[in-house]
């Protein structure tokens, strides 16, 4: 491969965070992107996005042992995958979520020598949004909650790796991502539509889902071709490294404000 081509390998990449990034660095002529995922979609070879699929169990080391091969060239790590196993017992699924991003992460030190920099994706789940009120604003170096959480788990692993390694690693972490994703199920923007249809067809208003405390709060939003421009640059500018970055819209919204425009 030439020297000054860089080769990514994106986990979650039929997501909407880790599609809107393949679709921002496949856009680059010294990029070569490839996507991982459990299971490639029948049809879905990811040529329409200058990407190629490799299909693994990041739960099972054999089977990222089976397209190892594909790691060796590897430059760049991009992770951006999440499993929902556990439902919402969290200490369950950061136990699933911590181990599928070791594995992954081991496979691909083991196998890429020219690793440059590994790009974690977070969310604001790492301030405890999913444990009710938080302090807001939120920044970068805040103290954490009492854990479990995933994303504390996976972001020691990176800390205590690169000190013995010659990559970098980014922690990115954005809001509410606002985008086009047919396989993703955190992304609003498809669910509100699912609903609207669903409301039309049964002849209700379109009434606001969520709950009224939620429909009166400060929310941020970040829309996921702003996030795959910041992945780009995370992964490549020296000032990134080692270094967690919240990446929002820069604006703010309020449901009741914002539902009569839907």
């Amino acid at each position: 491969m030439d020297e000054q081509k860089k080769k990514v390998l994106i986990a979650g990449a039929s997501g909407i965070s880790g599609s809107y990034i393949a679709q921002e660095l496949s856009s680059r002529s010294d990029w070569q992107v490839m996507g991982l995922a459990r299971t490639i979609p029948p049809g879905d070879s990811g040529n329409d996005n200058g990407m190629s699929f490799l299909a693994a169990d990041m739960l099972e080391p054999s089977s990222l042992e089976q397209v190892s091969d594909h790691f060796n060239d590897l430059t760049h790590l991009v992770y951006a995958g999440y499993s929902p196993m556990g439902g919402s017992d969290w200490a369950a699924q950061t136990s699933v979520n911590s181990s599928m991003f070791e594995i992954l992460v081991n496979a691909v030190c083991r196998a890429a020598p020219r690793l440059q920099r590994i790009l974690l994706m977070q969310g604001q789940k790492y301030y405890g949004s999913h444990l009710g009120s938080y302090k807001t604003p939120t920044r970068e170096d805040d103290p954490r909650h009492m854990p479990p959480n995933f994303y504390f788990n996976q972001q020691d692993l990176l800390i205590e790796m690169a000190q013995k390694a010659n990559w970098s690693y980014v922690c990115l972490r954005p809001h509410i991502i606002c985008g086009l994703s047919a396989r993703s199920p955190m992304n609003p923007l498809m669910v509100i539509g699912a609903f609207a249809s669903i409301s039309r067809a049964l002849g209700l208003p379109l009434r606001f889902p969520g709950d009224p405390n939620a429909y009166r709060r400060v929310y941020q939003a970040t829309d996921a071709r702003l996030l795959g421009q910041a992945a780009h640059w995370a992964l490549i500018d020296s000032r990134a490294a080692n270094q967690a970055f919240n990446i929002t819209n820069g604006d703010f919204f309020r449901w009741e404000q914002v539902w009569q425009c839907v």
